[in-house]
């Protein structure tokens, strides 16, 4: 009785955190490209190599972490899923 009840409680807690993490990482994915595009278009100093570099080194790994962290919360949630 108690182990069942044990593990319920970590099951919520492993989806919540799941949750928090693919929300903060959605957020840091949605500022990402907002700073894309206000380099692209507001910042004149930054010239199509340093956007380019920006997007390689900040925006495609956090596209990567966004969707793995979304895949994971989302394939837990169907009745298939863990």
């Amino acid at each position: 009785m108690f182990p069942n009840l044990i593990l319920g409680a970590v099951e919520i807690e492993r989806e919540r955190a799941r949750g928090v993490l693919a929300v903060i990482l959605l957020l840091l994915l949605g500022l990402a490209s907002l700073a894309i595009f206000f380099l692209i278009w507001r910042v004149p100093q930054f010239n199509r190599d340093d956007v380019t570099t920006f997007i390689t080194g900040v925006f495609t790994p956090l596209v990567a972490l966004a969707s793995g962290a979304t895949g994971f919360y989302f394939g837990a949630k169907q009745p298939g899923g863990e």
